[in-house]
């Protein structure tokens, strides 16, 4: 049980300052709140579920042990976060980034495999289940994002979803502004760019095989609002950071794609330069 289920700005001090002199009960509090925001920014970030949950209990001792080195200067959530951001970033450096393609892959795989299409069946057809397709735009993100170098990816949650200031994030990335503006306006060139092939490699009307698909795939009363029109980087930016990743409707399936995606990525399965086989009718 935690003390509040909402921190003001004026409890937020005092319960750091109680966190800080040992109170182990106002630190779970103030973690308890941020939770959420922390595993939603792990999971855009990182994407594959398992990983994720490592990522965020490294985060949790870390800020335990540094705790003395929070200064106020921001609230205790964007520190927090920040320091599942930074994990997140040596995390990464040790990954063989994704291929830009990895979803069309994926989904080729899943045509042509039944037991794999089997399981995307399965997830669509669960009790519990509901297409969002804007939780489904976040997850293309998170997945288009893992084919950016580490910096790239780690500056664009920086300055997109933790709202930081281009010095604020440089700072955090232990990186000078300018270089840092760098990394951000090629991470966002490049996340056009591949957006931009993806959608025309599987539907040249631009609406991704895998928003129409899916949703026509489930029943009528879980499928959810109509894929937008076709979108720019900045509408997939607002989407994404409006998205709950982690515990969205659809995070089941999710959770299935990003497991499946890190094992067809590791093992370099599949054909990167193969266009879609999936339609708008069928995944």
């Amino acid at each position: 049980m935690t003390e509040f289920t909402e921190i003001s700005q004026l409890q937020e001090p005092e319960l750091v300052t109680r966190a800080k002199e040992g109170d182990a009960r106002a630190f779970e509090t103030l973690v308890s709140f941020y939770r959420p925001r922390l595993r939603n920014v792990l999971r855009k970030m990182i994407g594959h579920p398992h990983d994720c949950d490592d990522l965020y209990q490294e985060t949790l001792i870390k800020a335990s042990k540094g705790l003395h080195g929070f200064k106020g200067d921001s609230n205790f959530g964007t520190w927090l976060c920040a320091i599942g951001v930074n994990l997140g970033l040596d995390f990464l450096r040790k990954q063989k980034a994704w291929r830009a393609r990895a979803q069309v892959i994926y989904g080729n795989i899943c045509h042509d495999d039944p037991e794999w299409g089997g399981e995307v069946a399965a997830a669509l057809s669960d009790d519990g289940f509901a297409f969002d397709v804007y939780e489904h735009i976040a997850y293309c993100w998170s997945c288009v994002a893992r084919s950016l170098p580490a910096e790239q990816n780690a500056a664009l949650v920086y300055r997109e979803f933790l709202d930081m200031t281009n010095r604020e994030a440089a700072k955090q990335m232990h990186l000078s502004e300018s270089v840092f503006r760098h990394t951000l306006a090629d991470a966002r060139a490049s996340m056009q760019a591949r957006f931009d092939d993806l959608c025309s490699l599987v539907n040249k009307q631009g609406v991704c095989y895998q928003c129409a698909g899916l949703r026509n795939a489930c029943a009528a009363d879980k499928q959810g609002k109509a894929p937008p029109q076709p979108l720019q980087l900045e509408q997939r930016l607002e989407i994404t950071s409006a998205a709950e990743l982690d515990t969205g409707r659809s995070q089941s399936m999710h959770e299935l794609f990003y497991k499946r995606t890190q094992q067809v990525e590791s093992a370099e399965m599949g054909n990167a330069n193969e266009a879609s086989k999936c339609d708008g009718s069928k995944h």
